[in-house]
């Protein structure tokens, strides 16, 4: 068995890779570190990226000190719940907001669904309108109406879109002339 080995630091070369790459960069050289088995290489293309299938980081990624800290966490979680619990139990304000922060989740605001009247080829102003004539008699919420009204809105923005991509279209093949065998349509 053997020790555990130290990562070497790569080692540069001052060398123009290409011509169009700066000389002042420094480029890694495509030496294996000590921790890669012999014979391999770490293989990379002319743009300096590993080939596919071979990996910059041939050993992974090494483990970090928060999983031995989270085992040793999970090892102690039951305690540190039953001291908690006991601590809310007895009247501690903070652990009981801990408590319940974790086990009721926040209220949501919830919209009730609103009936605008509309004539029924009714466009954005339209809606837009109406919209208002509710929210300022009370029959909806101001905040129902705002929501409304940006819907509106993003919904104008969309019709005006499609409707200028079809006046785009129809101007392109207005004046590209036609392929020869076929005719011009209006």
């Amino acid at each position: 068995m053997t020790g555990p080995t130290t990562p070497q630091p790569l080692q540069y070369s001052f060398m123009k890779a290409s011509p169009s790459s700066s000389p002042d960069l420094p480029l890694p050289v495509t030496q294996p570190p000590t921790s890669c088995p012999p014979g391999d290489r770490l293989e990379r293309t002319s743009g300096g990226q590993f080939r596919s299938g071979h990996s910059g980081n041939p050993n992974g990624r090494p483990r970090s000190e928060s999983t031995a800290l989270r085992l040793q966490m999970a090892e102690h979680a039951e305690g540190v719940l039953h001291a908690v619990l006991e601590a809310a139990l007895s009247g501690d304000m903070a652990a009981a907001k801990m408590i319940l922060d974790r086990l009721v989740p926040p209220l949501r605001p919830h919209a009730e669904s609103v009936l605008i009247p509309l004539d029924t080829p009714a466009g954005p102003a339209a809606t837009a309108e109406a919209t208002l004539a509710a929210a300022v008699t009370g029959k909806i919420p101001p905040d129902a109406a705002m929501q409304l009204l940006s819907a509106t809105a993003s919904l104008t923005r969309i019709i005006e879109t499609a409707e200028l991509q079809a006046r785009l279209e129809a101007l392109e093949r207005a004046v590209t002339p036609p392929k020869s065998g076929q005719t011009k349509r209006p």
